[in-house]
């Protein structure tokens, strides 16, 4: 019986296992050697990250922060900025990356959950990125133009009037960048800007000053103290 199912054994394996090595013992056995399973390769670009790749954005281009071999490239940003929701790093050139969700984010969606920065590519602007400002409810923007863009919502109280254009209307329905307006100021180029989360102000290069949005601390300037908005009515 033992003979038997041994014999039967070896049949069935003969038949599903294929050709077997030889015991070297120089007969006419089968000489065929088992190939072992190859692991397949990674292919880089492919979206998909496989070891011994560090990352894989679906390209084989440098320069997006997963290089052309799928490593991961240094950090090369010219400045991080930081606020409300949002971390954007302006890159060479006046590119901008973001990661973070609305209604800060520049991009209008959410980056950073699902997917990588360097997945999501730069964020749509008007124009090289020079100066970038993040806050609770939006951001604005100094263009290599030297023009201030700003998005974000503008109707809830105390945000009224963040934007400057004259109005409480906010800036799309998720805000982004590409969708920003320039704040309406005098012309001529800005110099600088900075944000408090509902005012903002921005120097200007003939040395005047701006301000507008919430203003019921004075934080305007205006000494005023019945004026509690700027720019959400002219």
């Amino acid at each position: 019986m033992k003979v038997f199912v041994g014999a039967l054994a070896a049949t069935l394996c003969a038949a599903a296992c294929g050709p077997r090595a030889s015991s070297g013992g120089g007969g006419s056995g089968t000489t065929g050697a088992v190939v072992p399973d190859v692991a397949r390769p990674a292919v880089c670009g492919n979206g998909v990250v496989e070891a011994p790749e560090q990352c894989d954005d679906g390209n084989t281009a440098d320069g997006d922060g997963c290089q052309a071999d799928c490593t991961l490239a240094p950090y090369h940003g010219e400045r991080i900025v930081s606020g409300g929701h949002c971390t954007c790093v302006v890159l060479p050139q006046g590119r901008l990356r973001c990661w973070g969700g609305e209604p800060t984010c520049p991009q209008g969606y959410a980056v950073g959950w699902e997917q990588t920065p360097a997945q999501a590519g730069d964020v749509p602007s008007p124009g090289p990125v020079e100066k970038l400002i993040l806050h609770f409810v939006g951001g604005c923007a100094i263009l290599a133009d030297r023009r201030l863009w700003c998005w974000g919502y503008d109707y809830e109280y105390p945000a009224r009037g963040i934007l400057g254009q004259g109005d409480s209307v906010p800036i799309g329905a998720a805000p982004r960048l590409a969708d920003a307006l320039e704040v309406a100021l005098p012309p001529g180029p800005v110099r600088d800007a900075a944000h408090g989360g509902y005012h903002g102000c921005a120097a200007m290069e003939s040395g005047d000053l701006y301000c507008w949005g919430y203003n019921a601390s004075g934080q305007l300037g205006y000494g005023d103290p019945e004026l509690f908005w700027v720019g959400d009515d002219e």
